[in-house]
Formats: structure tokens, C-alpha cells, sequence
């Protein structure tokens, strides 16, 4: 079950990476069609698209990175 939310953290990961370059994307086209130089700030853009970063690569390496049992013993 851990590896199938390690996949959907991943998966969500991508897509705000994706949503966000291409909102991006739209935000610059806008900007050189009206020759508008006062940019807004990029930095939450940044932030975001680090999150996505953050999901996309914990996900797949918690899915992909072999677990070790718990060692439950008592005996010792």
C-alpha cells in the first residue's frame, strides 16, 4: 500500500510540475504580446514547481527503494 501512495504522491508531483510550466508558459506569451515590463514576482512559481520537484522524486524513490522489515523481535 505504501509503494501505491509513493506512485500517487509521484504522480501528483508531475502534474503540478506540468500545470505550473505551462501556466508559466501562458504568463509569458501574455507578457510578450503586451510588451508589459512589470513583471510579477516568480518566486511563488518557483516554490510550487519545487514542491512538484519534492513529490515527483520522494515518490518514486520511496516506490522504487527496497523497504527493510521492521525487526520486531523482543528476544535479544
Amino acid at each position: 500500500m505504501q509503494r501505491l501512495w509513493a506512485w500517487c504522491s509521484a504522480f501528483l508531483g508531475l502534474v503540478i510540475m506540468v500545470v505550473d510550466y505551462v501556466d508559466g508558459a501562458i504568463l509569458g506569451t501574455w507578457f510578450d504580446e503586451h510588451a508589459v515590463f512589470d513583471a510579477p514576482d516568480a518566486v511563488g512559481e518557483f516554490f510550487i514547481a519545487g514542491l512538484g520537484l519534492v513529490l515527483l522524486v520522494g515518490g518514486v524513490l520511496t516506490a522504487v527503494l527496497p523497504r527493510h522489515p521492521a525487526d520486531h523481535s523482543s528476544a535479544r
